[in-house]
């Protein structure tokens, strides 16, 4: 009986997992990918800026300056952040495209360092 019980929660929680309708709904203020990305990137760089400097840092102040300079704020981030999320193909080639613009700003970062030598 008890097997029954666990093996129908089991089936139920699987036949809601793949449904196809929209778990997360779409916020009324939902950040464009482009912006969203930059912000993933700005948000990612400040977190290593933090981990890795010597000096401590204020960080709510920093990252209050980010989410100025995109014109948003932590409420509308984290509500694309999590719809955006609720789609974990496209989440993928949004974090693959952040990766990609990071690496260029890298390489670009590498050619102005060696040409100064």
């Amino acid at each position: 009986m008890n097997k029954s019980i666990i093996c129908l929660f089991a089936a139920l929680v699987l036949f809601l997992a793949c449904k196809n309708d929209e778990v997360v709904p779409k916020p009324e203020i939902l950040l464009s990918e482009e912006n969203y990305i930059n912000l993933i990137i700005e948000l990612q760089l400040l977190d290593a800026l933090v981990y890795t400097s010597e000096n401590e840092l204020n960080t709510d102040s920093l990252i209050s300056e980010v989410y100025d300079l995109y014109n948003t704020n932590q409420e509308i981030f984290s509500t694309s952040h999590l719809y955006y999320q609720s789609k974990p193909d496209e989440q993928a080639v949004r974090i693959d495209s952040a990766l990609k613009k990071i690496e260029r700003e890298q390489k670009r970062l590498n050619q102005i360092e060696d040409g100064s030598d």
